[in-house]
């Protein structure tokens, strides 16, 4: 379990999208911090990439590191694991946005990540420079 702030409010029991913005943004570290001015939230995905683009900046540069624990594909930048769909910035010829793709269609495992760069798919390797969202920051 982890502490998520005297603000935080959970969303309804069957409401998956929200359930997976409130656990994108508590993997980011972000508090939900009780205040006068409260601060309006995310509640969707599309909602949620705006809201990074407004209230985050991107880490440093690193590389990734790859490793496949119990035959599934394990994704760490820095201090930050990774999941499916994560919202990355990678070099080619200039930073670019891009989304993490670990599990493919039906929510199958992919034998390697890949990077979705615009139509572009680029396969993620060791020297592939990447930076991830660092909320609040």
């Amino acid at each position: 379990m982890k502490y998520c702030g005297a603000a935080f409010r959970a969303p309804v029991h069957d409401d998956v999208e929200g359930w997976d913005v409130a656990e994108r943004l508590v993997a980011a570290g972000h508090l939900f911090h009780s205040t006068r001015r409260r601060q309006a939230l995310p509640r969707t995905l599309r909602e949620l990439a705006s809201w990074q683009q407004q209230e985050s900046s991107w880490s440093a540069e690193a590389k990734a590191a790859v490793a496949v624990i119990d035959g599934r594909l394990h994704v760490r930048v820095g201090a930050h694991a990774l999941g499916d769909r994560e919202a990355l910035q990678v070099w080619a010829e200039g930073w670019k946005p891009a989304i993490l793709r670990l599990l493919g269609d039906g929510a199958l495992p992919l034998p390697a990540p890949v990077l979705l760069v615009g139509a572009r798919v680029i396969q993620l390797e060791r020297h592939t420079r990447l930076r991830v969202l660092q909320f609040g920051k």
